[in-house]
């Protein structure tokens, strides 16, 4: 019987959550017992169990080892097994040298095999249960193939002739056969995700355009179905290194994590951003007074210019920003009015100060650090009607600054790219880019014309190799410092 909208998450619960819930408890019960056991017989005391123990969960929890797997496989977790126990262990001695002294190497040889043989034991009696409870068709899971190759075909009916493998292909689709845009391939997964309450989506290779495939994905992970996808090249291995990939018929599925933003790591993202543009309001309060007397004494007016902008999810917000233009009557939509800029205003765009104020709509939870620019209404009209993709740039909160200024699209450059690099960021989204994209910020603030003169002479050179390459194939492309040359091949050039 088809459950109902509200019902969809539980049943999601119980197909995949709760036989990773289930893994995981009897691992720990297993593991628990291994160590506990060492703890008993002498090898170890008990404090140093119960902490390898714990420590060695939190590892596994953290290496995936617990994550519910369409083809449970053992032996390809023996490594991840390991490196989490010996993190487990490290953390044991860490607290009992600082306890009260430290034990023999050989008593934590002894804990740390007791631990990994545990932990496998564990893993291996919990994909013992789970694949007897698929087989009388408890916990099962449905997934939709997409895909346009013979793979497509061959992952589906690998699937459904094992019952072991804990999934019922619903649905499996050639995505050839639907236009580029993805709209009415993601209304026909749409409509079996309701049907069938699929769970997975599993996309296979394709030959066609790849928007459609990849707008499907997106909005797959976002409805909070698991995304698995066949990486091109998988032929060498590729994929093999990800986080506990699946593998069907010795194809790797890997697990698209990032786009579906985990809760969790969504809300660090929150308390860093209130973290740091609370410490920022704080530290830069007498720059943002400065600022703020600069812009009143420099031309009558406001001392801050308030906007409506789209944000997360396309809702309206309001940013301000420290005013750096003369009072004018011009239409909100206008782009750009070089010719009203202050004196003080210029100052305070070339430094970016005058983006400061919008640290409290990040405190105020509008705005991110990291994330897309905002747009304005108007603009965000035109755009998402010449742009398929451009929708998709709303589903993370937007940001001060984001991957599209840091590689250098900011002022009058194309659409297309900003939206490109905006969906690239929030495909493969991390803390630790965030980070990273912060700091490449300053810096660009700080280098500011040596960081301009270097993307000029990037975009040169990608116009310089695409021209290039639509012109010749029997080219080789100098990119030296000084000069920007193609040569046709010849002995006289290539040494």
């Amino acid at each position: 019987m088809r459950a109902g909208k509200g019902l969809r998450g539980l049943t999601k619960l119980g197909e995949s959550k709760l036989a990773a819930l289930l893994q995981g408890a009897i691992t720990s019960l297993v593991l628990a017992v291994a160590g506990l056991a060492a703890a008993a017989i002498g090898i170890v005391d008990w404090l140093s169990a119960l902490v390898a123990v714990l420590a060695s969960l939190v590892c596994g929890v953290t290496a995936g080892l617990f994550r519910t797997r369409m083809v449970p496989d053992v032996a390809s977790q023996l490594g991840r097994i390991t490196t989490s126990v010996l993190w487990g262990v490290a953390a044991a001695a860490v607290v009992r040298r600082s306890a009260d002294g430290g034990l023999d190497l050989s008593a934590w040889v002894g804990l740390f095999v007791a631990s990994v043989a545990g932990m496998t034991v564990g893993i291996m009696a919990a994909s013992y249960l789970l694949k007897r409870l698929w087989a009388t068709g408890s916990l099962r899971s449905k997934a939709i193939v997409v895909g346009s190759t013979g793979l497509a075909s061959e992952l589906a009916a690998e699937l459904t002739v094992r019952p072991s493998n804990g999934v019922d292909v619903a649905s499996v689709i050639n995505s050839d056969e639907f236009p580029p845009t993805g709209l009415v391939l993601r209304e026909r997964v749409a409509d079996i995700v309701g049907r069938t309450d699929a769970s997975r989506l599993i996309v296979a290779p394709f030959t066609e355009e790849s928007n459609a495939v990849l707008r499907v994905a997106r909005w797959a992970a976002a409805e909070g179905l698991a995304v698995y996808v066949v990486p091109r090249l998988y032929e060498t291995g590729v994929g093999l290194d990800s986080l506990s990939p699946d593998r069907v018929r010795g194809y790797p599925l890997v697990r698209v994590q990032r786009s579906a933003h985990p809760f969790l790591a969504l809300k660090i993202k929150r308390l860093f951003d209130v973290l740091v543009s609370a410490t920022g309001l704080f530290v830069l309060s007498p720059i943002l007074l400065l600022a703020a007397l600069a812009v009143r004494v420099s031309s009558p007016g406001p001392i801050l210019f308030r906007q409506e902008r789209i944000g997360l999810n396309g809702e309206p917000i309001t940013i301000s920003k420290f005013r750096s233009m003369t009072i004018s009557g011009d239409p909100d939509n206008e782009w750009t009015s070089e010719s009203r800029v202050t004196l003080v205003g210029s100052v305070l765009r070339r430094t970016a100060i005058d983006e400061l104020p919008q640290l409290l709509s990040i405190l105020r939870g509008d705005m991110s650090l990291v994330g897309p620019r905002p747009e304005r209404p108007a603009f965000v009209e035109e755009f998402r009607s010449v742009h398929d993709d451009y929708d998709d740039r709303h589903r993370m909160p937007v940001g001060l600054t984001g991957l599209a200024q840091v590689v250098g699209l900011v002022g009058d450059t194309p659409i297309s790219e900003r939206v490109k690099y905006d969906n690239l960021y929030i495909d493969q989204w991390s803390l630790w880019g965030d980070v990273q994209i912060i700091v490449k910020t300053i810096w660009s603030i700080v280098n500011q014309r040596r960081y301009k003169q270097q993307q000029v002479d990037l975009a040169r050179a990608i116009e310089e190799v695409s021209g290039s390459m639509s012109a010749s194939d029997n080219v080789v492309i100098d990119l030296s410092k000084d000069q920007l040359a193609v040569y046709e091949k010849s002995p006289e050039v290539i040494r």
